[in-house]
């Protein structure tokens, strides 16, 4: 029976190998996306956090508000590492560091997160329309009346 065994493990040896560097390769794998799911669901989380902070400091001209709603957003959200700045009249930053290291990439530094945004105020499209494209830009905002005509007026 001894025989018959060692036999067997001798010609099952490579096999064996094969199938463990296999399955480290599969968990490497799974390991990998689970890593890269969680930072894009992050990612997501930030950017609305980022856009709605904005948003507010935008309205109440306080970077104090529009910072914590954007806190607000990312604590909803499950993000709880993450900072938050601002920048310019309305604009947010959000860092949030990954903890993760990857080697021979990035100093060995960890990876991190940056989501930004600036909310600024739209002009009138037809401000958009005039002039052709080699005219650049106008100097004043364009505005104009529009009027909404119903259905029934068309009879």
């Amino acid at each position: 029976m001894g025989k018959y065994l060692k036999k067997l493990y001798k010609d099952q040896r490579g096999d064996l190998v094969d199938t463990s560097f296999g399955l480290v390769m599969i968990f490497g794998i799974f390991i990998a996306f689970f890593l890269y799911s969680s930072a894009a669901r992050t990612k997501v989380v930030m950017n609305y956090s980022a856009k709605e902070g904005s948003r507010m400091y935008a309205i109440s001209r306080s970077a104090s508000e529009g910072e914590g709603v954007a806190r607000d957003y990312l604590s909803t959200g499950g993000v709880k590492s993450a900072s938050v700045s601002s920048f310019g009249e309305s604009g947010l930053r959000i860092t949030n560091d990954l903890s993760v290291k990857i080697p021979f990439f990035n100093n060995g530094e960890n990876l991190a997160l940056v989501s930004e945004y600036e909310f600024f105020k739209e002009f009138d499209p037809k401000y958009y329309e005039m002039g052709n494209m080699g005219d650049g830009w106008l100097k004043a905002p364009y505005t104009r009346s529009r009027e909404y005509k119903d259905d029934s007026e068309r009879r």
